[in-house]
Parts: structure tokens; sequence; C-alpha cells
């Protein structure tokens, strides 16, 4: 039997943080429920957009934004919300608590009504006859009948040429797409590992970088007219992940940075849309609304989009195409439109990422098949920068200690490095049981260990009086017995670890109290 649902909750204020860490963004969800006082009128927005008109210029309609909104619920969810969405009601009526809960028999509930709250899908009202009705908000609910009888292919009606200005370059091919999109980031992780001679990212991408902690001022530099920025721990993590969730990290940075209602959901609007666009097919720029227009700046600047001065079209890319759903929690599935996923299943061979394959041996000797400039920069963060070979399609390299724990200075964990050689093992190694020999893992802990020979943490001190004796006694004994007892010493003093503080002091309490009423004192004692 379903349990009845916690009261309506209120408008919750933002709980992202205030410094933003690209190496673990926060999902498209945790976005959406964070929106705090903004919610209502967002969600509504982006639940009651028209349809796109085919001459003028107008936002995607809701059916987009509804179908990547309806794909953050879970099965159960989902199930339901369709289910309710067929049901007719009055401002005063809805589903009641018993009725809602028969829906649940003989099956495990899976319901989060605060999600669902947080996104404005559902509302729970107090009913007489019974505790509770919970009824489908109206923006969602006609919308969602709507989408779901909707036969609208594309975000933006794909006009004829003969309506277009002549394009001064031709459309792009799925390789290029592709590519042009593999270049920005390749000039952008080049600028991170700091590659000689690479060019300096647009300014958007620069203040990412530094003001996100992704790279710092080296403290060599630090202060004079040449400051050289160098990577960061935080800049490692974010190397290692995929392209789409380095370009969802830069999308949810940008996203932190806006204020108003109308700016955050005209974003959503155009990041909804982008993924229900077909791969290589160019949508008229002249049907963007003038807030998606001053965007498209910035989304060209991210790979989300290719757009050339002066073309009446835009192409959105593969990773505008799959970057939401790659952005949500794992739990929840994700169903694009048919014709997304038709473009993307439909990429060539061609158009994947060079390929690093490594091999670990036992004398130290990294074996790395590839021929990207980009992995050898990644490689020297951690290997030896003087005494590598460079063949055709190969490089050998030497984990030493002096090149480790230059890495180690920088912020780079043995963790990461160990991830980042096994992430990229070779295949006929990658189901080994041991993937990097153990003697080289035990080594690169050895020499972490080195840097770091203390671990500081945080305690709490516990005087007593000098009678107190048999009281400090068994507030010790208390500690140990909960693994929390540090140190005691012979002048009435106690140390435990932080987590057991309060615990200690009120035991200590207690005790002081038992023993002043045993000795038939007065309990006026000062805890410290």
């Amino acid at each position: 039997m379903a349990s009845s649902p916690p009261p309506p909750a209120t408008d919750l204020p933002p709980t992202l943080p205030a410094s933003f860490s690209a190496s673990s963004s926060p999902s498209f969800l945790h976005y959406l429920r964070n929106l705090g006082s903004k919610a209502p009128k967002t969600m509504a927005a982006l639940y009651s957009s028209p349809s796109p008109s085919t001459l003028s210029p107008q936002p995607p309609g809701s059916f987009f934004a509804l179908t990547v909104l309806t794909n953050l619920l879970n099965e159960i969810e989902r199930c339901v919300v369709l289910r309710m969405v067929a049901l007719e009601w009055t401002e005063d009526s809805g589903i009641t608590e018993r009725d809602f809960n028969s829906w649940f028999i003989g099956s495990k509930k899976d319901w989060d009504w605060e999600k669902l709250n947080d996104l404005c899908i559902i509302s729970l009202n107090p009913s007489r006859s019974s505790s509770w009705f919970v009824k489908l908000r109206s923006p969602f609910h006609s919308s969602l009948r709507s989408a779901l009888t909707s036969t609208q292919k594309h975000p933006w009606s794909l006009l004829p040429s003969a309506q277009l200005k002549p394009s001064p370059t031709p459309p792009p091919t799925l390789n290029e797409l592709n590519a042009y999109t593999q270049n920005i980031w390749n000039g952008i992780l080049h600028y991170l590992v700091g590659t000689k001679n690479t060019q300096e990212p647009n300014p958007t991408v620069l203040r990412f970088l530094r003001e996100t902690g992704l790279m710092d001022v080296d403290a060599k530099t630090a202060g004079t007219k040449r400051e050289k920025w160098e990577i960061t721990k935080k800049g490692y993590d974010f190397m290692l992940k995929d392209v789409s969730e380095q370009v969802w990290s830069f999308v949810f940075s940008y996203l932190q940075t806006l204020q108003s209602t109308s700016s955050i959901i005209s974003t959503l609007l155009l990041l909804t849309s982008l993924s229900h666009c077909t791969l290589s097919e160019g949508y008229p720029v002249s049907l963007l609304t003038k807030s998606h227009k001053t965007l498209m700046p910035k989304f060209k600047d991210f790979g989300l989009i290719y757009y050339t001065s002066g073309s009446p079209k835009f192409y959105p890319t593969s990773i505008a195409i799959s970057l939401i759903p790659g952005s949500l929690s794992s739990s929840c599935g994700h169903l694009p439109s048919p014709t997304s996923v038709h473009s993307l299943l439909s990429l060539p061979d061609q158009t994947k990422n060079p390929t690093l394959n490594i091999i670990v041996q036992t004398n130290f000797t990294v074996v790395a098949y590839t021929s990207s400039p980009l992995h050898l920069s990644m490689l020297l963060l951690f290997c030896d920068k003087d005494d590598y070979m460079v063949l055709p399609n190969v490089l050998v390299m030497k984990l030493t200690r002096d090149s480790v724990k230059e890495s180690f200075k920088r912020g780079i964990k043995c963790s990461q490095i160990l991830k980042f050689l096994k992430k990229h093992s070779h295949p006929l190694i990658v189901d080994a049981d041991y993937r990097i020999p153990e003697n080289v893992q035990s080594q690169l802990h050895l020499w972490e260990k080195e840097e770091v020979r203390i671990k500081c943490s945080l305690a709490f001190k516990i005087y007593f009086e000098e009678e107190e004796k048999e009281v400090e006694r068994d507030v010790a004994g208390w500690a140990e017995e909960r693994g929390g007892l540090i140190f005691r010493g012979k002048g009435g003093v106690v140390v435990v670890k932080y987590e057991i503080a309060e615990g200690a002091v009120r035991f200590k309490k207690r005790r002081v109290r038992e023993w002043r009423e045993e000795e038939g004192g007065e309990d006026d004692m000062i805890v410290y």
C-alpha cells in the first residue's frame, strides 16, 4: 500500500554551491529542481510555449521541453502521469488518496513527491472527504495532452531553399560537423594541459577554465607580468570526462550566471529543442527569436552548433543532440525523438575520436598506441618529459619518481593517474585481472605517501576537574567503545574525534550530574 505523501512543498531556495565545481557538475534535473522562486514561472513557460510558426520567429513549442522533462521521471512516475493526463477534474477535485493508493497495490511504489512538485507537475490539495487529493497542474496537463497527439518532428520548420538567401559556404558533412566539435574541445584540452604553441581559447571558455578552478596561476609566476596558468586537480578530473560531460559543465556554468527568469526560459527552450534536431540538417536562422540569436555565439563556442557568418542556416552537432539526455541521472531513461536517434546512429566510423590504448609494463614503461599530440600532452603530465620516444603510431614513455611526484605537486592524485591508465587500457588486456601491474600500483601509492606523511582531522578536547577522575575514566571508556578516543592525558584532558564530540559532552554532563548527586553537592559545573 502506498504511503501518504508529505504536505505540498513551498518554493525552495537554490541549494547549488556558490563556487561551481566543474569536476562534479550537477545534473539537468538537479538544476531544474533548484530554481527556487523562479521555478513556477520558468516551468509554466516551458510547458505552455506555443508551436512555432512557419514564417515568423517564435520559440519552439512545449512538445520538445515536455519530452525532455517527462524523461526525468522514473518508470512508475511516468506511467502514473500518463494515466492521470487522460482524466478530467475541476479546480476543487482530483484523485483521492484512496483511489491513488489503490494504483500501487501489489507493487513497490517508487514515487518522489518532492521531485514532481519541484518540476511543477503535480499539486497536492486538502480534501473534505479525504486527507488529500492529487492532480496534474494545469500548464503541464493541457500541454502534455497536446504533445501526445502532436505530429511535429522538428523544433523549427525546414523552409525550402527558395525561401532562404544563398549560403556563402556549402553545408557541412557529418564528418565535418563531428570534427568541428572535436577540434574545439581538443583545443581547450591542449590549453588545459599546457601544450606548447597552443592558441588561447576564446574569452568565454578562458573565463570558465579559470573561474571554476580547472586552472590556477603557477606559484612561481604569480604577481608577475608573465603569469602562467597550469592545470589543477579539478582540471585533471575534468580532462578525464567524456566530451558530452565536459560540454555540459560549460553549459551548466553558463546557466548559473543567468539572473532573469526570461533568460533562463530562453536558454532551456533552446537546449531542449536542440536535443530533438536531426544531425546534419540545417535550420533557418530567420526563425530564431531575438534571445536565441543572442545565444548563438556562446553555443558556437561550446561546440553545440555549427554556424558561419552570413549563412541562412545553423547546424546542431551530435553533442547538442545528446547533451540533455547525457546529463540526466542514470536512473532516468531518456527517449529522444526517433529522428534525432536515427541521425546519431548514422554517424560514420571515421568521426570517432582518435583512440588511446595503453599498456603499462612491470618496469614502469608506458606504451601508448596513439598518434594524437593531445594524448602526448596528457601523458606528459605524469610521465618523464626528458626520456620518451615518439613513433608514427606509438609512444614509449616512463613513469619515474620525479615525474610522478611533480604531478602530485600540481594537485593530481595517484588514484587519478591509475584511473586514467585503466580507462585507456589496451583492448587486449582490458579484461585482465590486473590491467596495471601490482608493483606499479603499489609504488605509485608509496610515492604519494611520501608527499603526505601526516593526516589532519578535527578533534574535540574535553577538560575535567581534579576531583572528576571517575567521570574522566567513564567518558574515555565511552569514547573508546565507539572508536572515537584519540588521547587521554594525565592533566584531566580527553581528546575525542569531532564526530562524537556532541555525544561525549552530553555523556559527561550526565555523569557529572550523577556524581554530584552521589556526593550530595550541587550541579554547578561548567563544561568546556
